[in-house]
This record gives structure tokens, C-alpha cells and sequence, in this order.
């Protein structure tokens, strides 16, 4: 038998198709420089939680782009395949947590009687689902990878947990939308959800002179929500088609659907960080030291607005 004309199906055996180095490469580079400057950005800003986040996010990103160009030198091989499958469906749900932990933050400065949530509770319930999801597709996914191929029942089983993972992912990010967007109406509009006898009074009339530093802050999780729930909604159509589907074998799906969203998320992030576009303000006064103090020194203005001054 003639070698040469079943080496293209061994080349295509794992993923229906040969990654082009290129594209991996350039993925793989530019998840790396977006990383290492949300690095710096945390690093600097002393915003620790962003490290275990985004930056992790990032790795894993890194990690994955960094094994399909791997497989794009050694299609043959079965290592990188399995390792970008695991790195890449749990990458980005990091980043999600980020985003919750943010917008907690941004919902307790501009007004905790606008949510439905108090911001605590932002944090507590949306990461801890972010968590479960997290715990589901990596059971998911070393069930995929541990299977000897694609048409595998240990594949399709593992297929179907990282399914449910992103499933509950995708409905995640669409409750925090629904509270998001009637937090951001009830603030514009000046129409609490309750009252806080501890919060000044708000003015009659809806808001007009919103802080830019916090639209950018907005725009931005909005934006990278937007991207991030794109990702899902591929990964629920790529996942419910089958390892052996035509959607998982279509490069160009997963180049833009996971990758290109994935990565236009993290450079958004980049653009409107939620520490360094506000500088902390000097105080004029001597005042005792709090938590909140040492918080507002650490986050900057957009944290540190006080009504009352």
C-alpha cells in the first residue's frame, strides 16, 4: 500500500485537520503579550486578585495556542492535541471570574441600592458558579483526553460534562447580563431597588454627568461579556455536534469563535483595567486609617469617590 495516501489521514486523525502554524503562532504570541501586561497592570496596581484570574486565564490560553502549534509541527502527535483540548475549554472561565469580582466592586461604589445583589453577593454566587463550571469541564475534559479516540464512548461521555460545564457557564453569564444591564438602568435613571439609609440621597432626574473613567469601565465589561458569552455559545454548538462533527473540525470556526473572541476579551480588559485608569487622589487631610482607606489607595478614584467631600 502506498504510504504517501494515507499519511494525510494520519495527519488529520485527531483534529480533521492540520492547525496552521501561523495562526497558532500569532495566537500563542499575542495571548502572551496580553497576558504579561495584565501582569504589570496588576503587579503595579498591587490588584492581587487579578493574578488568579485574568493572568491565569492567560496562561492557560498560552498553554493551549502554545500546543496546537505544537500539533501543527507533529500532527501525528497525540500529546499536544490532548493538552490544548483541556487547556482551552477551561482557560477563559478564570477571566468570567475576574469580570464578576469587578462589576461586585463597581456595583458597591456607584450604589448598592441600584442592584438586586449586594455586591458581596455578586461575588460569592457568580464565582462559585464559575468554580462548579470550572470543576465540571475539567472532569469533562481529562474524561475526552483520556479516551484513545474521537469515535471513543469515553470521548462522547466526556464530550457531554464539558457540555453541561458550558451550558451552565453561558446561563451564568446570561443571569449576570440580566442583573448587569437593571443595575446600570436603575443607576442611569435614579431609580433604586431599595433604599440604603447609609447613602446620600440621590438627585431628582436621570444621571447626565457620569464619570468617563467609569463608562470606560462599563463599556468594557460589557464588551468582554459580549465576547466571552460568543466563545460559549460556539463551544455549546462545537460540543453538542461531536468529536467526529463537522463544527470541531473546522479550523476557521474555532479560530474565531474561540480564539479570536477569547483574545479580543483579554485586550479589552487591557483597555479599560479596572485599577490603572484612575489614579488615586491626594488627600489634604490627615484622617485614621480604615480598610476602606487602605482599599481606595490600592484601587483608585473610581473606588475612592466620596459624596461628602
Amino acid at each position: 500500500m502506498n504510504s504517501s495516501a494515507i499519511l494525510p489521514q494520519i495527519d488529520t486523525l485527531f483534529y480533521g485537520y492540520t492547525p496552521t502554524r501561523g495562526v497558532c503562532m500569532s495566537f500563542a504570541i499575542l495571548f502572551a503579550i496580553t497576558t504579561l501586561a495584565h501582569f504589570l497592570q496588576a503587579l503595579t496596581c498591587r490588584d492581587w486578585y487579578w493574578l488568579p484570574t485574568a493572568c491565569l486565564a492567560g496562561l492557560g490560553e498560552m498553554l493551549g495556542w502554545g500546543a496546537r502549534w505544537w500539533s501543527s509541527i507533529n500532527p501525528v502527535d497525540e500529546k499536544p492535541y490532548l493538552i490544548q483540548i483541556v487547556t482551552l475549554i477551561l482557560a477563559p472561565t478564570p477571566l468570567v471570574a475576574g469580570i464578576f469580582i469587578v462589576f461586585g466592586r463597581l456595583v458597591e461604589q456607584l450604589g448598592p441600592q441600584y442592584s438586586r445583589l449586594t455586591p458581596k453577593l455578586y461575588s460569592k454566587v457568580f464565582i462559585t458558579s464559575d468554580i462548579l463550571c470550572l470543576a465540571i469541564q475539567a472532569i469533562g475534559g481529562g474524561q475526552a483526553a483520556g479516551a484513545s479516540s474521537a469515535s471513543d464512548t469515553s470521548a462522547d461521555i466526556g464530550g457531554w460534562i464539558m457540555l453541561g460545564g458550558i451550558v451552565l457557564q453561558m446561563l451564568s453569564l446570561l443571569v449576570f447580563a440580566i442583573l448587569a444591564t437593571d443595575f446600570l438602568f436603575r443607576f442611569r435613571s435614579e431609580k433604586p431597588f431599595h433604599q440604603d439609609v447609609e447613602v446620600q440621597a440621590p438627585p431628582k432626574g436621570p444621571r447626565e454627568d457620569a464619570d468617563p473613567k467609569i463608562e470606560v469601565l462599563i463599556r468594557g465589561i460589557s464588551i468582554c461579556t459580549f465576547f466571552l458569552s460568543v466563545r460559549a455559545v460556539y463551544r455549546i454548538v462545537e460540543l453538542s455536534d461531536g468529536f467526529d462533527g463537522t463544527v470541531i473540525r473546522t479550523q476557521i470556526y474555532f479560530d474565531i469563535f474561540d480564539g479570536a473572541m477569547v483574545l479580543l476579551a483579554f485586550f479589552v480588559m487591557n483597555l479599560a483595567y479596572p485599577v490603572c485608569l484612575y489614579r488615586p487622589r491626594a488627600s489634604s487631610k490627615k484622617e485614621h486609617t480604615t480598610d476602606s482607606d487602605i482599599l481606595c489607595s490600592l484601587r483608585g478614584d473610581w473606588l475612592c469617590i466620596n459624596p461628602a467631600v
